[in-house]
């Protein structure tokens, strides 16, 4: 598939750090991962069972196979396949019945459609590729939504560049062909991690369209950057154009070598460290001019920045084993190159099961040579007996199921989430009346 340069699924780190192509020019796309080449072949699922008005069990079998191909030369870089099972065809389920439920009212639905906004950021040949798009009976609606397989990662609709390029996309061109546009939904469904629906958030189309201005402004400070580090100068001395944050640089593939986001790293880990020289200067500070405006607490600001440290420690491992792995020498400060060595080996396993049962029956009484037998899970169970199609009977299993509530997760204050209750369940704590005195 081809993709615009600008592309949506890079906005949120093209438009807030304006380094970040010229620093990905150096770099070759060198495949996708297992996980993202999975997520494709929902998206595929997606679209076919839209298309074809089918539900998605009627693909049950069926083989979907995920090539990436080299952008310039076409050459195959890597290939999967993915076989859809009773879970991916459960999951995608899900975005089927929500997107059925609107197309019944009327509303029209567009599938894996591709948007042009070239006008509104002034480059031309620029677009992207949108899952699903409605636009309401009434032409004055319209949704754009995105399917998110994954399980990692939380992805909302609230300031999503990707979703709003979509949007932008979607108003230059249907904008008086198919209505006049008032507001636009973004809707993210991400059925392995929320159950209840996808998470919506709606603009007016004056946001949209400040927000294409924000795009144009930033796609021409990306281009300077490009022109200057293809002719040889440096991108920007003082760092000045680089925002570093842990969604701008998640996926961004010069992390692991950008001084911009090692700095930032740094300067969080050493906050802890006080130069003792200042306090007095500070004091004297207040004193003149009085306390300073609340500001957020330190350890507020350090949990706000633990994903992006995690995240950057991550990519340099992994940079270092790439390198490492294609022989290239990466020196330690030990004054030695990093070279590989075996690690933790892996869990033991029988090479012949059949003639490994045989050895233990000899030596072993039966109730020592077999793992006991255990009853499927609630969630295995429910998964056999599609509790969609068996409602009236998997009501009944409900009554006998019961399941903890979630443990307790520190947030952001403006975080999504079902509040934490406090509520104490009876197993949470031990009964010291029933232990031996030690």
């Amino acid at each position: 598939m081809a993709h615009a340069k600008w592309s949506p699924s890079s906005a949120h780190r093209w438009m807030e750090c304006k380094a970040s192509m010229a620093e990905e020019l150096a770099y070759i796309r060198v495949g996708s991962s297992a996980f993202a080449d999975e997520g494709t072949a929902a998206h595929t699922l997606l679209a076919d069972c839209l298309l074809q008005r089918m539900n998605a069990v009627y693909f049950l079998g069926r083989v979907i196979p995920v090539i990436t191909l080299d952008e310039e030369t076409g050459e195959e870089l890597d290939r999967r396949e993915f076989k859809v099972d009773e879970e991916m065809a459960g999951f995608v389920q899900v975005v089927l019945d929500s997107v059925n439920s609107r197309v019944e009212q009327g509303w029209t639905l567009l599938v894996e459609q591709r948007v042009d906004f070239s006008g509104f950021i002034g480059i031309p040949n620029q677009f992207g590729t949108a899952d699903i798009i409605l636009i309401s009976p009434d032409g004055k609606h319209v949704s754009v939504e995105d399917l998110k397989y994954g399980r990692g990662h939380k992805v909302y609709p609230d300031n999503n560049h990707q979703m709003l390029c979509y949007a932008v996309g979607v108003l230059e061109t249907f904008d008086g062909l198919m209505g006049d546009f008032e507001t636009f939904d973004m809707r993210v469904h991400q059925p392995r991690l929320n159950f209840e629906g996808a998470t919506e958030r709606s603009y007016t189309r004056a946001e949209i369209i400040e927000f294409a201005a924000k795009m144009k402004a930033a796609a021409a400070e990306n281009a300077l950057y490009i022109a200057r580090k293809i002719d040889g100068f440096p991108i920007d001395k003082n760092l000045l154009n680089y925002s570093p944050s842990y969604k701008t640089c998640l996926w961004c593939k010069h992390k692991p070598n950008c001084k911009a986001h090692e700095k930032m790293v740094l300067d969080e880990v050493m906050q802890d460290f006080v130069d003792l020289d200042k306090l007095p200067q500070a004091h004297e500070e207040i004193m003149l001019n009085g306390p300073k405006p609340p500001q957020p607490s330190r350890l507020g600001q350090a949990f706000a920045n633990l994903d992006m440290i995690e995240e950057w420690c991550r990519s340099v491992r992994a940079e270092c084993e790439r390198q490492v792995f294609a022989g290239m020498e990466v020196m330690g400060v030990d004054g030695l190159p990093l070279k590989l060595i075996e690690g933790r080996k892996g869990d033991r396993k029988w090479r012949d099961e059949t003639k490994a049962e045989a050895m233990l029956v000899g030596v072993l009484p039966p109730d020592k040579a077999y793992s006991p037998r255990k009853i499927i899970s609630p969630s295995q169970a429910a998964k056999i007996l599609d509790k969609k199609k068996t409602k009236a009977q998997w009501e009944q299993f409900e009554t006998i199921i019961s399941q903890a509530p979630g443990k307790p997760k520190v947030v952001e204050g403006s975080a999504q989430g079902t509040p934490w209750t406090g509520e104490v369940q009876d197993n949470e704590f031990v009964d010291l009346s029933t232990m031996e005195e030690a």
